[in-house]
């Protein structure tokens, strides 16, 4: 299906998208703002907990996103029958991924916080939170088959819906199982990960329930039994698993990010799991233009329009940065505003304005790198991104150990650090993307 590169259409895939990464992203900023008010322990257990969690759900994120490359290619060549078939290879290979990770998390996540988390209290709160948290990571590695499914065919309004109906859940459960309201005990940090698995449930049960009534699953084929075809999921995995590597290394180097954090102390990663909450947040319209910038790449190459994919990229750079100043400018008037939706701490709240005010200016820089970034992505040339991504994670983790350790810097010139990410990540994509090496790239 061809698909134009106006601002208007690029809005109009990327708002439902954003409103879907808002519900996605809800669930850890929720827990955070609820945690906030319990204890700074609770606070950062939680924190680094969701983080870990994170980490596997981005690594499966990769698949999908390499999934919806692939079904945005063939949308745009018109081959809606190879669509389902598409669908139902990342079903059979996300089945065992997902059982996999969950024995990881299950089984080895107290080990592994272990080497990353100094805090005995810390450590065994996170462990317990993540016990429960593993057993939803089974329907929201099966949300990602199904958003990759509504992206690549450019039907994102049901995303919204489904990320309402999850951040209602996720909300009213928190509140129930944290505090232990309407009847419900009182579990704290156990009962963030309660209510984040079924807000999870609850979107897979929207995202399916549309397909069955509303999708014309014979012009796409889903659904249809099919045997395991090697060859097609061979095609996947040779595009996807540079992007999940490149996942991993990406959001593994935010959790070391955090864990050398710590070494500065409980209320300095207290501090920056609330900074990392509201970056996310800001982060969300950036994200679902990434997105759409993925798919209308990908659209636009199996259109043999190749000459129009830098053009996009820079639409999409634009409406990032007019949402940039607007969370900046709500950020610069009331910050302390901003900061008491996670914690009621006064004291707190004045020890994080230096660090948000960091996070409100390096994201214009962030919006530039990362929808070039996406560029690259989206015309399939993953080995190369995950080459790019790799040396500037480098430069990254030794910027910010020399500044918690060796410098033992404060801790907003510590999240100063995301300036030395990005520069290096913006000029190093946007090369790449002007000499024109992507072009020609088929999947």
């Amino acid at each position: 299906m061809k698909q134009d590169y106006t601002y208007k259409n690029i809005i109009r895939i990327a708002f439902p998208l954003f409103i879907s990464f808002f519900g996605q992203n809800v669930v850890n900023i929720t827990d955070t703002a609820f945690m906030g008010r319990v204890g700074e322990i609770e606070l950062g257990a939680v924190g680094n907990g969701g983080l870990f969690y994170m980490l596997f759900i981005l690594i499966s994120m990769g698949f999908s996103n390499a999934l919806q490359i692939i079904i945005g290619r063939r949308n745009g060549e018109g081959e809606f029958k190879t669509i389902g078939r598409l669908v139902q290879q990342g079903i059979y290979f996300c089945i065992p991924l997902a059982t996999f990770l969950f024995f990881i998390i299950y089984f080895f996540s107290s080990d592994i916080l272990a080497t990353f988390v100094k805090s005995s209290e810390i450590h065994k709160t996170a462990t317990s939170f993540l016990k429960i948290r593993s057993f939803g990571i089974f329907f929201a590695i099966l949300n990602l088959v199904f958003v990759a499914f509504f992206v690549g065919i450019a039907r994102t309004r049901i995303l919204s819906v489904a990320a309402i109906v999850m951040t209602l859940v996720n909300v009213l459960l928190d509140y129930c199982f944290i505090f232990g309201k309407f009847g419900f005990p009182e579990l704290g940090a156990d009962g963030a990960a309660i209510a984040s698995t079924i807000a999870e449930i609850a979107n897979t049960i929207i995202l399916f329930g549309y397909i069955l009534l509303f999708i014309d699953r014979k012009q796409y084929e889903l659904f249809k039994l099919v045997k395991l075809n090697l060859k097609r999921l061979n095609r996947i995995l040779k595009l996807s698993y540079p992007m999940m590597i490149q996942n991993f290394l990406s959001f593994g180097s935010w959790f070391s990010f955090f864990s050398i954090i710590e070494h500065l102390g409980e209320r300095e990663l207290a501090i920056s799991h609330i900074i990392r909450s509201i970056y996310m947040l800001i982060m969300m319209p950036v994200f679902s233009l990434s997105s759409t910038t993925n798919t209308l790449v990908s659209n636009l190459i199996g259109q043999n329009e190749s000459g129009k994919v830098r053009r996009l990229i820079w639409k999409s750079t634009i409406l990032g940065l007019f949402s940039n100043l607007a969370f900046g400018t709500v950020i610069w008037c009331v910050p302390e505003l901003i900061l008491s939706i996670f914690t009621n701490d006064t004291s707190l709240i004045s020890d994080s304005t230096n660090s948000l005010f960091v996070i409100s200016f390096s994201m214009f820089l962030f919006t530039i790198a990362f929808l070039q970034f996406t560029g690259i992505n989206g015309s399939g040339n993953t080995i190369h991104s995950l080459i790019i991504e790799t040396i500037n994670i480098s430069i990254y983790l030794v910027a910010t150990y020399i500044a918690v350790e060796v410098l033992v810097a404060p801790l907003e010139i510590v999240w100063s650090t995301e300036f030395v990410y990005f520069s290096f990540l913006a000029l190093m994509s946007f090369f790449y993307m002007k000499s024109d090496l992507w072009k020609g790239k088929k999947i």
